[in-house]
């Protein structure tokens, strides 16, 4: 028996991929054109400037007030603990009942 012949493939066209000329230079903008790209760049990096340093003012503005509710929650733990220690010597002096209301007069 002869051997089969294999059919040879046959190579897609690349016509998937558009061709682009490397050396086509895209065609120069109006003068007035260019100049408001350029307007609006400055005020894009004016305008992010702002930002930034808007958001490093808020950062430490946040960090200060961070730091400040760390110290009045010590505050508030020294201070109830104060109250309890001061509290906690009252009842011990007294016999457990209720102190009698201050007179007036």
């Amino acid at each position: 028996m002869p051997p089969k012949k294999i059919p040879k493939l046959k190579e897609k066209p690349q016509a998937d991929h558009p061709v682009i000329d490397p050396t086509a230079i895209p065609p120069a903008l109006p003068p007035s054109v260019e100049e408001a790209y350029r307007r609006k760049c400055i005020q894009l990096k004016q305008r992010t400037s702002e930002v930034e340093d808007e958001n490093d003012a808020t950062r430490v503005r946040l960090a200060r007030i961070r730091r400040q509710v760390e110290k009045m929650r010590l505050e508030r733990a020294m201070l109830l603990e104060q109250l309890t220690r001061r509290t906690s010597t009252n009842v011990e002096d007294s016999d457990g009942s209720p102190s009698p209301p201050p007179t007036v007069g």
